[in-house]
């Protein structure tokens, strides 16, 4: 991969976002977004990734995140 090129990460399925930082993490986004992740649940292609991991979770050309209210259940 070219690091000159930007990464471009689509965020639920209607904000294309493009980053330089190949080390943008979900963390990042969120932040970019400017949405408060107090209650947020985070997938990234699909996958949920823990709260925990969100700063470390890094982030590829053509990800998709997806951000989305948790709610509790049982």
């Amino acid at each position: 991969m070219n690091d000159k090129l930007p990464i471009k990460i689509m965020v639920n399925q209607a904000i294309e976002m493009n980053f330089i930082d190949h080390q943008t993490t979900v963390k990042t986004v969120l932040n970019e977004l400017k949405i408060d992740n107090g209650s947020m649940a985070v997938a990234v292609n699909n996958d949920i990734i823990p709260k925990q991991d969100w700063e470390q979770c890094v982030l590829n050309d053509g990800d998709n995140v997806n951000v989305f209210g948790a709610i509790a259940g049982g």
